[in-house]
C-alpha cells in the first residue's frame, strides 16, 4: 500500500491517507460534506504516478471513475446492473462542478467501497467491478 490523496472539495487541500482506516475517514468526511450540503459529492483519490479513481458520496449507491496517470485514453466509469440511461444519477465533482452519470453506471455503495479500498492497494483500475470505457 502506498500513500494516496484524497480531494474532498476543490477549495480545500487534499488529505493525505496511508491506510484503509485512514481513507474510510477521508470517506466519511465526504459523506459529512454531502449531508451538510443536501447534495452528492464525486471525491478524487489520486496515488503516486497520478492514477485517480473518483467515488460519488452520501448515498447507499454510487459510481466510480478512473483515469490513468497520464491523462490519455481509456477512461472508465463503473458499470451497474441497469440497461438505462434514465434516471442520471447527479452529484457534484469535488462539490462544485455538477456531473450526471447515466444510471447503468451505478454500483453498490459496498461494491463502490471495495473498489476503493482495492485502488488503495493497488494503485490501478480495480478489477472488483465492472467498468465500461468512456
Amino acid at each position: 500500500m502506498s500513500d494516496l490523496r484524497v480531494a474532498i472539495q476543490e477549495d480545500q487541500p487534499a488529505l493525505g491517507v496511508r491506510s484503509e482506516e485512514e481513507l474510510m475517514d477521508a470517506v466519511a468526511v465526504g459523506v459529512e460534506e454531502s449531508n451538510r450540503r443536501g447534495h452528492l459529492g464525486l471525491i478524487n483519490l489520486e496515488v503516486p504516478g497520478g492514477n485517480v479513481s473518483s467515488i460519488v458520496v452520501g448515498s447507499e449507491e454510487t459510481v466510480l471513475s478512473f483515469v490513468y496517470g497520464h491523462g490519455n485514453p481509456p477512461y472508465y466509469v463503473s458499470r451497474g446492473k441497469a440497461e438505462s440511461i434514465d434516471p442520471v444519477f447527479t452529484c457534484f465533482l469535488l462539490f462544485e462542478h455538477h456531473t450526471e452519470f447515466a444510471r447503468r453506471n451505478v454500483i453498490p455503495m459496498p461494491d463502490g467501497i471495495k473498489a476503493a479500498r482495492e485502488f488503495f492497494a493497488v494503485n490501478d483500475l480495480p478489477k472488483s467491478v465492472a467498468w465500461e470505457e468512456v
